[in-house]
């Protein structure tokens, strides 16, 4: 979802399609937590990627983390990055208790080559399954505190590569569809009984 107002948002996702081949990476830490976005062109392929980092401040729930990039000499194109994060938020009582330990690395974590916009499209595709990457995923979000919760997860997906207001509206909606008509089959009786699903605020 955009976070500057129109028509600046739309602007500024055209000019990083336009540019998206001497644009290897963008980074963000507006939502202070562990994610990404994708810019997809209009033939469905991802030209951009960005990588939001997780807050240094658990003012958010999070425990606090950085992110630490390695990249090609030559090019300067990032390849890969590691996630650290303080591991004894509740204990340490000054900065010199803190306990910082690697979380993952990008590329072993979510089984890619190199980080790249290709690459977390792969990771998207993934998540909208049950299996490792979800759960990973949820993990990872609130850098190792607790889980993102597997209700909420549908609107998160699609924030990372629909960016506009309407692209994203679509998605839920048919994730949200998708949830009820699983939830229908396998529980019938319970069926007539079902609200409507409540949109969450978005991610």
């Amino acid at each position: 979802m955009p976070y500057l107002r129109q028509p600046f948002a739309d602007a500024f996702v055209q000019l990083i399609k336009r540019y998206s081949s001497i644009i290897d990476a963008g980074f963000a830490g507006h939502i202070h937590y562990d994610d990404f976005r994708l810019v997809v062109a209009p033939g469905g392929g991802a030209v951009a990627v960005e990588k939001i980092a997780p807050g240094i401040s658990p003012i958010f729930g999070q425990n606090p983390g950085f992110l630490v990039f390695s990249y090609a000499r030559r090019t300067g194109r990032p390849i890969d990055y590691a996630a650290h994060y303080l591991s004894n938020l509740g204990a340490a009582r000054s900065a010199r208790d803190g306990q910082w330990r690697k979380e993952y690395e990008f590329t072993r974590r979510y089984g890619q080559r190199r980080f790249s916009p290709a690459a977390v499209a792969t990771v998207l595709r993934r998540l909208k399954r049950s299996g490792t990457t979800q759960r990973d995923y949820r993990m990872l979000y609130n850098v190792s505190r607790g889980e993102l919760a597997s209700s909420v997860l549908p609107a998160y997906a699609c924030a990372i590569a629909n960016i506009d207001r309407r692209s994203f509206d679509a998605c839920y909606c048919r994730c949200a569809s998708g949830l009820r008509s699983s939830k229908s089959r396998r529980a019938p009786a319970a069926s007539a009984h079902a609200g409507r699903i409540r949109r969450p605020r978005q991610p």
